[in-house]
């Protein structure tokens, strides 16, 4: 148990190419783990906290596109959320009340308007859509201006840390750290017990077994 989060053991294969969940997953720990958890109904993306931040970024870009410093949405579409979150923290309220009135229509659109941009792959890792959607959906608007609420206190602060795996079924949402040999390192710790837990989210700790 690590700050008072659960852990669990998961058996899985490992080959010499990695690890495996019955063949499937790419050799790394955590593609392996949210294999084993698409099984039992979740969706979501395994690139910390890529996703969370992409999916905010794209409820508030409409505001951010208006607010862009070089008038440019492209830029919007492209800059990190945590540094447009610093650049923009007079209009901390602002960012949050876009988010808090965002729909599931708007997630999509701005994530494919953000994945056409020529640079798109040179900077982010690759965000499986269906997997955004179900984290947008299982808490909704109002949940996700929540995190922003307390994430845009200290963007540079949060941007490390996040769980490996962001997860959703229904309305669970769950974020998940996978560890084989290491533990928690100090970013995992403080964005875990700073952000995450004092918003009721729920944090696991996932170790692999083979």
């Amino acid at each position: 148990v690590h700050l008072g989060i659960a852990l669990e053991v998961i058996l899985m294969q490992r080959t010499p190419a990695g690890w495996t969940y019955w063949g499937r997953g790419d050799g790394k720990p955590e593609s392996a783990a949210l294999a084993c958890f698409m099984d039992q109904g979740f969706h979501g993306n395994c690139c910390e906290g890529a996703a969370p931040l992409m999916l905010m970024k794209c409820a508030a870009l409409n505001f951010l596109a208006r607010v862009n410093t070089f008038n440019s949405r492209s830029d919007a579409c492209m800059r990190y959320f945590e540094a447009q979150c610093s650049i923009f923290q007079c209009h901390a309220n602002d960012i949050v009340a876009e988010i808090q009135g965002a729909t599931e229509t708007d997630i999509c659109r701005h994530f494919a308007e953000i994945r056409s941009e020529a640079n798109y792959r040179s900077l982010y890792p690759e965000i499986n859509v269906d997997g955004l959607v179900a984290l947008w959906n299982a808490i909704g608007a109002e949940g996700w201006a929540r995190i922003a609420e307390a994430f845009i206190q200290a963007p540079y602060h949060y941007r490390a840390g996040w769980p490996d795996i962001s997860i959703a079924r229904g309305d669970q949402l769950r974020f998940v750290e996978v560890k084989t040999t290491d533990k928690l390192h100090l970013s995992q710790k403080q964005t875990i017990s700073d952000l995450l837990l004092p918003l009721g989210l729920s944090v696991s700790v996932v170790k692999l077994t083979g």
